[in-house]
């Protein structure tokens, strides 16, 4: 019996630490180590400043149609289009991906591309990357909680290389 007890102890405990670890991980964005480098190029297949429109700065939101956060971020990404100028790029099919925005009433531009997350050492979406208007990243990140956006915009800022 004293046995039995002390397993479920043991096990309760893992599973406590587990769900903390859980729930930091889910607070913060993902790891810097992955995704473009600041100061390097953002490789979405077609040139930014085409993308940009004059903006000095843009927003890359990478999203699945398949990935539940996404779905939860894309408005999220509709409401940071009146702050900046926000670009979806997905691997994902360009019809299914487009019927996807337009299921969700999203109206962004959108970039499809099957290798433009491994392009860009994206490791999942919903991942951000803020660029200026060239595509020379300025912060990148995971993007699975509005509260990374605004992380991600403050980083851009505060990295934000002087005019040339």
């Amino acid at each position: 019996m004293l046995l039995l007890l002390s397993l479920l102890a043991v096990l309760n405990s893992v599973a406590a630490i587990a769900l903390i670890r859980q729930r930091i991980f889910a607070e913060q964005p993902a790891s810097a180590a992955y995704g473009p480098t600041p100061g390097t190029s953002l490789d979405v297949g077609v040139p930014v400043e085409s993308l940009s429109a004059g903006a000095d700065k843009v927003l890359f939101g990478f999203i699945s149609p398949q990935c539940g956060h996404c779905r939860i971020m894309l408005a999220e990404f509709v409401r940071f289009s009146a702050r900046i100028r926000v670009v979806l790029v997905s691997a994902a099919d360009p019809q299914e991906a487009r019927a996807h925005l337009a299921a969700h009433d999203v109206d962004l531009p959108l970039v499809t591309g099957t290798d433009v997350f491994d392009a860009n050492d994206v490791p999942g979406p919903p991942y951000a990357v803020v660029t200026d208007g060239r595509g020379i990243v300025l912060a990148q990140g995971g993007a699975n909680r509005p509260e990374h956006l605004e992380e991600l915009l403050s980083r851009a800022d505060a990295l934000r290389p002087p005019a040339t």
